[in-house]
């Protein structure tokens, strides 16, 4: 996820990130990038088992720590495991 976040902050291919395939001028960028998230209050939270309630009780207990909790961005929330007795995952997401 950090890695697509730093290909978006500094317009450089994600594959030449992953790659490590850049001249002086991207590594610079990539520094400036790194030290910009690094002033920010980011948690990623990287499993690919989490359900709702697993989410939900990790906000309860950022929030607890911080102020607020101003975004909450679930990547690819079609590998959330439900928990809920709803068969449609239509309704499952929703």
């Amino acid at each position: 996820i950090m890695q697509r976040m730093l290909s978006a902050k500094t317009s450089i291919p994600l594959q030449k990130i992953l790659t490590a395939d850049l001249n002086d001028n991207e590594w610079e960028r990539i520094g400036d990038a790194c030290n910009y998230y690094s002033k920010k209050k980011l948690f990623i939270y990287d499993s690919g088992y989490a359900t709702i309630t697993d989410v939900r009780a990790i906000l309860r207990r950022l929030k607890a720590q911080e102020e607020s909790i101003g975004l909450c961005v679930i990547d690819y929330i079609g590998l959330m495991m439900s928990n809920s007795n709803f068969n449609d995952r239509h309704f499952q997401v929703s």
